[in-house]
């Protein structure tokens, strides 16, 4: 019985413990913080042509006064200039010029802990690269006045190069088999990620160590496989692999574009074989589906 009456007091103590810590969090204000995430540069690949990259805007504080606000936002050239006398060391960067990008909304109206900014890229093409352009977007001020993080009112979008719609993760699968049509292997990683060549190639990792596979989709969807040769691919090794479609067989890609992703978001189902180090040939069918 007296453990029971135990158990009963302690109850009730931990439930006005709570209920006091509930009051007094209604009752303390935290200062509120608007801020971009950033930690310095952030790589960013626009695609040619035309895409949307998404930068987040972000409100702190608890319980603060404020119901909403406005954030004011711009491309800060002086911010820039200031971040190349410091970082000289990290390369000659340059300012993004104004034909490569628009900011449609720099007025944000910020009533929750984040708000999703679009800044759209455009006439991107394929001599967009080498170039180390830098975006720089600044909070500019904020309505009422706020704290806005000293350190993180700047986010700068590095463009250093261009991507294809094709550029993405993918997960591949599919038998490998031998001259005899017996199944030798297979094609099973958890992914792999294929970069940007040029605007209709990218270039993936094979089913062998340093095996490296272009693939070009052509206008009619038909993809050509080819192996990427050793004195171009910079790995440590000297086999050419010679992978090429296999006749007879029709390698396509199948897809169309996500806006989600920014990517185009479907399967290439490959046909192609190589050759082993000892001469063997082997005949590859596999599929690559969008991943992630």
């Amino acid at each position: 019985m007296m453990t029971k009456y135990k158990y009963l007091i302690t109850t009730i103590l931990i439930s006005i413990f709570l209920s006091s810590c509930d009051k007094g969090i209604d009752t303390v204000e935290y200062e509120s913080t608007v801020y971009l995430p950033s930690d310095g540069i952030r790589e960013v690949a626009p695609l040619l042509g035309e895409s949307v990259y998404q930068v987040g805007l972000f409100w702190a504080g608890v319980n603060a006064k404020e119901s909403g606000i406005t954030v004011y936002l711009k491309i800060d050239a002086d911010s820039l200039e200031r971040y190349i006398a410091v970082n000289r060391h990290l390369g000659s960067f340059r300012l993004l010029p104004e034909k490569y990008y628009d900011v449609p909304e720099t007025t944000v109206n910020l009533s929750g802990n984040c708000s999703l900014v679009n800044i759209r890229f455009k006439n991107i093409d394929e001599t967009f690269i080498d170039n180390d352009y830098i975006l720089p977007v600044s909070i500019e001020s904020v309505s009422p006045l706020v704290h806005v993080h000293p350190e993180m009112k700047t986010i700068f979008l590095h463009l250093k190069r261009f991507r294809n719609v094709y550029e993405g993760v993918y997960k591949p699968y599919g038998p490998i088999t031998s001259d005899d049509n017996e199944v030798v292997s297979k094609v099973d990683k958890p992914s792999v990620e294929a970069v940007t060549v040029n605007a209709n190639t990218i270039m993936v990792e094979g089913p062998e160590p340093n095996m490296l596979l272009l693939l070009t989709v052509k206008s009619d969807r038909t993809v050509e496989i080819k192996s990427v040769p050793p004195s171009s691919s910079g790995e440590e090794t000297e086999h050419d692999f010679q992978a090429q479609n296999i006749v007879g067989y029709e390698s396509v890609y199948t897809g169309k574009f996500n806006h989600e992703y920014q990517r185009s978001w479907g399967v290439f189902d490959l046909y192609y074989q190589y050759v082993l180090s000892g001469g063997a040939n082997m005949y590859v069918h596999a599929e690559l589906k969008s991943w992630r």
